[in-house]
C-alpha cells in the first residue's frame, strides 16, 4: 500500500500509541477516519502482535529456567549484571574469567529460545561485526552459544552516555552537537561500504565516551545488501530475519520502508540518522510523530527533510552526502539541501569573501537577477531552471574576474561599480519598496565595509524608512542595528543611542536570545559607554555576557563577543586594567580556537589587551603586542583602511607611554593621513589619533607643529559644534602653551583669552599660563 507523506505521519503516531496496549484498549482506531491508515495501522499490529504470541509461546515452555543470568559463567565470561534489553536479545555487563588478563565486555543474549531464523540472524551479525573494524564502531571480541543452545556475543564494552544525555547533561551549543554526530556519520557510511545496513539508528544506540568519542552500537537487526535470503517469503518468523526489518526496530526512528515491511537499504539508515539530527538540536515533535522544523535555522531543516523524504529516490545518495552538507554548515559553505537561490548564494559568498574588491560586481549582478526570480513566478518550471543556472554560471564569472591576474590590477575599484548600479537599481526596482528595502540595507553595508559612510548612513536611512512605511520588522531591526553600528564606529556616540536603543526593542520583540539580540544588546552598551553613560552600559554589557553563556555555551562565539565588548567598555573607563586584561585573554582564547590565530576577532582582542597592559603601567610588554596588532590589520585590511588607522592610533599610544614620542608621532601621523583619506580632513573620526598626534608633538618640543595640530583640531570640533569631544577650553590652552613655545606670544594670549571666555570657572587655573 502506497501511502502519502500525511498518511505515513499518521500510521507512524497511531502505532506508536497503540502497540503497547491490549487490543481491547484500542479505542484510538475507531477515531481515523482514513481508510488506508487505519488497515495499515492494523496490519502492523496484527505482525506485531503474530511475533509477541510466538514469545509467549516460548515462555510456556519455561524459559526463565533456562535464560543465563547473573553469575552465569558462558565460556570465558562471567555474567555480572543486566545493563540493557531490546527486541533482539538482553545485555549483560560481563568480566573475563579464563585468568589470561583482566577486562570487561558487553555480553548479548538473544531474547527467548532461538529458532531458525533467529540462530541464522546471530550468526550473521556476528559476522557483520567481526567485518566491521572502526573507531567509532563497538568491537566484536567473543561469540558463542550458551548450553541450551541459546547463541551469545561478547561485545567491546563502552563506558559513556547516550548521546542525546550527553550534550544535554554539558549543555553543548548547536555547533558542537552537529560536530559529535559527524563520526557516526563516518562509522555508518564504512558500515555501508562493506554492505551493511544498522537499520536501528536512534540516539540510545550512539554512547559517548568521556574523551567525547561517540561510539556505535547494536548491529543486532542490520542486513547484508547482498543477503541471499532476501526473496525469503514472509512467514510468522521472517519478522526475525534479516531480509525484512519486521518489528525489531525502534518506530520513532523508523524509515517508511520499514514501517511498511518493504525491502531496505542504505537510504533507511539516512533517515533515521536525520531523525538523530533533529532530536539532537532539541527539535520538539508534532502529534504527527515528526520533528517540528520551524525551530531550526533554514540550512539545518533543510538538511533533516532532505535526509527524511518519504521517497527514498529524494533523501541523500550516501551518508557521505549528509555529513558533507553538515560539514558546509559548519563551516559557512553553501549547504546543497538547500534551494540555490541566488539570495542563498550571494549570502554565503559574502561571509565568506567579504574583503574582495570584486564582491561589488558580484553584488550587482545578483540582485539585477532578481528580475529572473519575479518572473520564475510567472513562467513555466523550465525558465525559471535556465534563470537559476545562468545566475550560477555568472557568480563562477565574477569569481574568475576576482582573479588579480585576470582582472589585471590587484585592487579592484569597488566604489565605482556600485555607484554605478545603486541607481539603476532602485530605478528598477521602483514599484516594489520591500524589495528596494532589503537592497538599500544590504548595500550600505558593503558601503560601510568599504569605508563609505556617509553613503552607507543614506543608504540604511532609505532602507529604514521603508521597512517602516511597508511594516517590516525585522529588516526595519537589520537596519536600525547597521546604522548605530555607522555612526558608532565614525564617533558619533550621542546620535548612534537613538537607533541602537530602537534596534534593542525590536529585536527583543522579534527573537529574545538570538544572536541578534545578543548583538543589540552589546551594541548599546558599548555605545553608552563611550557616550558617557557609566551607570547604564555595564547592565547591557555584563546581561548579554550572561544571556550568552546560558542561551550558547561559556565557550561560545556569543560569549566572545560578549567578553571582547566588555574589555573595550572597561577599557573606554579608565581605573579597570584587570578587567580589561581578563576579558581580553578570554576573548582571544575563543577566537582563536574557533578561527585561528590570524582571524580579525583576534586581532580585535589583542587591541584589548594592550590596553589593559597600558592601563596596568606594563608598557614594555605592550610594545610588541601593538606592533603585532598593526601587522595583522594590515594583512586582513591592507594600507588604507579603518582597522589599521586604528591599530597604528593604539600604537602609537602605547609609544607615547613609553616615551618613544618621535616613534608615536609617526604612528599617530599614519593613523591621520589614513583617515583623511576614507573620511576627509574634517571628519570625527579623526579626532582622537589627531589630538594624540599634538600631545605627541607637544611633548617632543616640536611645538610649531603641535599648535598646528591643535588649531586644527578646534577647527573640527567648531564645524561639528554637536559633538561632544574633548573641553574646548583645555585644547585652547595646549594651542596657547605651544604658541607661546614657538613665540607667538599674542596669538597664545588671544587663546588664553579665549578660554578663559569659555571656561570661565577655571580662570585661578590659567592664569598662570597668562602671557604678560
Amino acid at each position: 500500500m502506497s501511502l502519502n507523506t500525511q498518511q505515513f505521519a499518521r500510521v507512524k503516531a497511531l502505532f506508536n500509541r497503540l502497540v503497547e496496549l491490549p487490543r481491547e484498549a484500542r479505542h484510538a482506531l475507531d477515531e481515523e477516519h482514513d481508510p488506508a491508515v487505519v488497515s495499515e495501522v492494523q496490519r502492523l499490529l496484527a505482525q506485531t502482535t503474530s511475533v509477541l504470541d510466538n514469545a509467549l509461546a516460548f515462555t510456556a515452555l519455561n524459559v526463565t529456567t533456562l535464560a543465563p543470568g547473573s553469575g552465569t559463567e558462558l565460556g570465558a565470561w562471567t555474567l555480572l549484571e543486566q545493563i540493557g534489553a531490546g527486541g533482539m536479545g538482553k545485555v549483560f555487563r560481563a568480566r573475563r574469567s579464563d585468568g589470561h588478563f583482566e577486562q570487561i565486555a558487553a555480553v548479548k543474549l538473544l531474547a527467548g529460545l532461538p529458532h531458525l531464523y533467529a540462530l541464522r540472524h546471530l550468526a550473521r551479525e556476528r559476522q557483520i561485526l567481526a567485518d566491521l573494524v572502526h573507531p567509532n564502531i563497538a568491537r566484536l571480541l567473543d561469540g558463542g552459544s550458551t548450553p541450551h543452545g541459546q547463541p551469545y556475543l561478547v561485545m567491546e564494552f563502552i563506558g559513556g552516555l547516550p548521546i542525546l544525555e550527553y550534550c544535554r547533561t554539558r549543555a553543548l551549543a548547536p555547533a558542537a552537537r552537529l560536530k559529535l554526530l559527524l563520526p557516526v556519520c563516518s562509522a555508518v557510511a564504512f558500515a555501508h561500504q562493506r554492505l551493511v545496513v544498522h537499520c536501528d539508528l536512534k540516539p540510545g544506540n550512539i554512547l559517548v565516551t568521556e574523551n567525547g568519542q561517540p561510539m556505535l552500537l547494536d548491529f543486532g537487526i542490520s542486513k547484508l545488501l547482498t543477503d541471499s535470503d532476501s526473496a525469503i517469503p514472509r512467514t510468522e518468523h521472517a519478522a526475525a530475519d534479516s531480509s525484512s526489518t519486521g518489528v525489531s526496530y525502534t518506530p520513532r526512528y523508523a524509515s517508511p520502508e520499514q514501517v511498511a515491511r518493504d525491502r531496505i537499504g542504505t537510504a533507511s539508515d539516512i533517515f533515521s540518522l536525520g531523525l538523530v539530527l533533529a532530536e539532537l538540536l532539541e527539535v520538539p515533535w508534532l502529534d504527527g510523530g515528526q520533528p517540528a522544523l520551524a525551530t531550526l535555522p533554514d540550512e539545518l531543516a533543510a538538511i533533516v527533510t532532505k535526509a527524511t523524504r518519504t521517497e527514498v529516490v529524494r533523501r541523500y545518495a550516501n551518508v557521505d552526502q549528509l555529513a558533507a552538507d553538515l560539514r558546509r554548515y559548519l563551516e559557512g559553505e553553501v549547504v546543497l539541501a538547500r534551494t540555490p537561490t541566488p539570495a542563498y548564494l550571494l549570502q554565503k559568498w559574502l561571509r565568506r569573501n567579504w574583503l574582495r574588491a570584486s564582491v561589488a560586481a558580484l553584488f550587482i549582478m545578483l540582485l539585477l537577477g532578481f528580475s529572473w526570480q519575479m518572473r520564475r513566478e510567472r513562467d513555466s518550471a523550465l525558465a525559471a531552471e535556465r534563470a537559476t543556472r545562468a545566475v550560477k554560471d555568472y557568480i563562477v564569472a565574477v569569481f574568475q574576474g576576482a582573479n588579480p591576474e585576470s582582472a589585471g590590477q590587484l585592487d579592484l575599484p569597488v566604489s565605482r561599480f556600485l555607484d554605478a548600479g545603486v541607481e539603476r537599481l532602485a530605478a528598477a526596482l521602483n514599484d516594489q519598496p520591500k524589495t528596494q528595502a532589503e537592497l538599500a540595507i544590504i548595500l550600505g553595508g558593503v558601503y560601510q565595509s568599504i569605508g563609505k559612510r556617509q553613503r552607507a548612513l543614506q543608504l540604511f536611512e532609505r532602507g529604514i524608512e521603508l521597512a517602516r512605511q511597508q511594516d517590516l520588522p525585522t529588516l526595519l531591526a537589520e537596519g536600525l542595528q547597521r546604522r548605530a553600528y555607522t555612526l558608532y564606529d565614525m564617533g558619533e556616540f550621542a546620535a548612534a543611542l537613538i537607533p541602537a536603543r530602537e534596534a534593542l526593542a525590536a529585536h527583543a520583540r522579534l527573537a529574545p536570545r538570538s544572536s541578534a539580540h545578543l548583538a543589540s544588546m552589546r551594541l548599546l552598551g558599548s555605545v553608552l559607554g563611550y557616550a558617557g553613560e557609566r551607570q547604564e552600559a555595564p547592565g547591557h554589557l555584563s546581561l548579554a555576557l550572561e544571556l550568552a553563556k546560558t542561551t550558547y555555551g561559556a565557550d561560545s562565539l556569543e560569549a566572545a563577543l560578549a567578553h571582547l565588548d566588555l574589555a573595550r567598555y572597561y577599557g573606554g573607563a579608565g581605573e579597570h586594567a584587570a578587567a580589561v586584561q581578563e576579558h581580553a585573554a578570554l576573548a582571544e582564547a575563543l577566537f582563536v580556537r574557533a578561527y585561528g590565530a590570524n582571524h580579525f576577532q583576534v586581532a580585535n582582542a589583542i587591541e584589548m589587551r594592550v590596553l589593559g597592559l597600558v592601563q596596568a603601567g606594563s608598557v614594555a610588554p605592550a610594545l610588541p603586542l601593538a606592533e603585532q596588532l598593526v601587522a595583522m590589520r594590515t594583512q586582513l585590511y591592507g594600507e588604507i583602511s579603518h582597522p589599521r588607522s586604528y591599530a597604528l592610533h593604539v600604537q602609537g599610544s602605547v609609544l607615547r607611554s613609553a616615551d618613544k614620542q618621535l616613534q608615536a608621532i609617526l604612528a599617530y601621523a599614519a593613523s591621520l593621513a589614513i583617515h583623511d583619506v576614507l573620511d576627509g580632513k574634517d571628519a570625527v573620526a579623526g579626532l582622537e589619533p589627531l589630538f594624540g598626534l599634538a600631545r605627541a608633538q607637544e611633548e617632543s618640543g616640536a611645538h610649531a607643529d603641535a599648535a598646528h595640530s591643535f588649531r586644527r583640531f578646534l577647527a573640527i570640533v567648531e564645524q561639528h559644534s554637536a559633538i561632544a569631544t574633548r573641553s574646548v577650553p583645555q585644547i585652547r590652552i595646549h594651542l596657547a602653551r605651544n604658541l607661546r613655545f614657538a613665540g607667538q606670544l599674542v596669538e597664545a594670549q588671544t587663546e588664553l583669552d579665549a578660554a578663559l571666555t569659555q571656561l570661565p570657572e577655571a580662570t585661578e587655573s590659567l592664569a598662570a599660563d597668562r602671557i604678560d
